[in-house]
């Protein structure tokens, strides 16, 4: 029998309380190499990159949509000052295209993203779980192929284990239960 207490926490908390060992581990979405350190990372789940489209837009009655047509599309995304890894990451699929994406908006918040997606101003690359914010405001669309899945396009859902809990594991059956319990707080921390 497992007993856990669940707490939402920023980052920083997550991180110091891993360290200090109040807390044995914490579920994140993706990390950079440098905030591991002293710390276990254990890949849990990727959530696959769609593109999010109004229901009324062309290309909503799809059920797949590959890079190139995209391409073709006004882009939405995040203001790059605020979110400099979201230009770098469209940059990143759009070279085997050999093209650069076409912005045309950027946003500081997703409710704001979803909202000019929906009002047809331009389509976004998302992943899957914005579903869960968006609702039935916007359709996302697979890609065929899938993107190359590199961490920073396929956004990441681990558990980090800290301090004396550092030598245990994480069975496939407990991080299913862990994916499937922690998915309604993955999508609240995505969505801030």
């Amino acid at each position: 029998l497992v007993f856990a207490r669940i707490a939402a926490l920023d980052l920083e908390e997550m991180l110091a309380g891993l360290r200090d060992g109040k807390l044995q581990m914490a579920f994140v979405v993706r990390l950079t190499t440098a905030l591991l350190r002293g710390l276990r990372f254990e890949e849990l789940a990727r959530d696959p990159i769609c593109l999010a489209v109004a229901p009324k837009h062309p290309l909503a009655g799809r059920r797949t949509v590959t890079l190139a047509v995209a391409a073709r599309e006004p882009l939405i995304t995040y203001i790059r000052k605020d979110y400099p890894d979201a230009h770098e990451n469209l940059a990143a699929m759009f070279t085997a295209l050999k093209s650069k994406p076409r912005i045309a908006e950027e946003h500081d918040s997703v409710s704001s993203l979803i909202a000019a997606v929906e009002a047809g101003n331009g389509v976004a690359i998302a992943p899957q779980s914005l579903t869960c914010t968006a609702g039935p405001r916007l359709k996302l669309i697979p890609f065929r192929p899938a993107p190359e899945p590199l961490m920073d396009h396929h956004p990441i859902i681990a558990v980090l284990i800290g301090g004396d809990t550092a030598a245990y594991t994480v069975s496939p059956a407990f991080a299913d239960t862990l994916i499937a319990q922690a998915m309604d707080l993955y999508l609240v921390l995505l969505a801030d």
